[in-house]
């Protein structure tokens, strides 16, 4: 008697709910059914394509926990801020040598005052950069397909951002001081598309909730002020990173629609 070596296919389901991974998984505990063999995965484990696939199990989704990432994404971030210093460590390395007309540290600081307010300036612009991704990663359990695109164009201008601020300290024209901002821009902006994104798709969300309207607002507040630091610095070069200080209408802007909406949460 001839028996069907054929292996049964497997099947992705909630375990409080028949509806496959295509039609989408809410519960904080899936099954996978592979032949007489039941595997029972948590929510807070992760759910690699791999994994799926090793079952037979095909998806238009990958979904991560997102410790793993949020660690890889913060490890880049320091990697770029430590690199903004690097103009400068050139310069420090040079002074008192032949080709040096610099021969002590008062002249190095004096020389470079512009250099080192744009570091301490960028540095600055970075790390709260960087505090609103955390903010709002902070409500992501796990990791989609697009979250995980937005966040690699984040990381990708992120990584370029050390370039920019060396072109704007060394040419102090208006191409420099404009690929300067434009970097901020993007920076702020895929920090927008990454909110909404997570607030749309409640795959991604850690607990009952996405980032509130508050995160909201507060980030399209920003990315109006790195609009108008753009302009700015179009428009007068010189002032070099100087126009990060418009970041700062954030505060009051946040605290009047705080006022006005009071209904609204972080």
């Amino acid at each position: 008697m001839m028996h069907d070596s054929k292996q049964p296919t497997p099947l992705l389901q909630d375990a409080d709910d028949d509806t496959g991974l295509d039609g989408g998984v809410s519960s904080k505990e899936i099954s996978v059914s592979v032949g007489d063999e039941d595997l029972i995965m948590k929510s807070d484990t992760i759910i690699s394509q791999q994994h799926l696939l090793r079952h037979g199990v095909k998806s238009r989704f990958l979904i991560q926990e997102s410790d793993r990432f949020i660690a890889f994404t913060d490890a880049v971030v320091a990697v770029a801020m430590t690199l903004l210093i690097l103009p400068l460590s050139d310069g420090a390395s040079a002074v008192g040598s032949e080709e040096s007309e610099v021969t002590t540290a008062k002249e190095f600081f004096s020389v470079n005052s512009d250099k080192l307010g744009s570091f301490f300036l960028s540095f600055w612009m970075i790390a709260t950069l960087w505090g609103v991704h955390h903010s709002i990663f902070g409500f992501v359990g796990n990791v989609t397909h697009r979250l995980m695109r937005l966040n690699f164009c984040f990381l990708a201008a992120i990584v370029f951002f050390p370039v920019a601020t060396s072109l704007m300290m060394e040419t102090h024209d208006k191409s420099g001081v404009g690929v300067y901002y434009g970097i901020l821009l993007a920076i702020a902006f895929f920090n927008l598309l990454m909110c909404l994104a997570i607030r749309m798709d409640d795959k991604t969300w850690k607990g009952d909730r996405p980032p509130g309207l508050l995160w909201v607002a507060r980030i399209v507040v920003a990315n109006v002020l790195h609009v108008a630091a753009l302009i700015l610095a179009l428009l007068k070069p010189s002032v070099n990173a100087w126009a990060n200080f418009f970041i700062l209408g954030v505060i009051p802007v946040m605290f009047v629609v705080q006022k006005l909406k009071p209904d609204w949460e972080y």
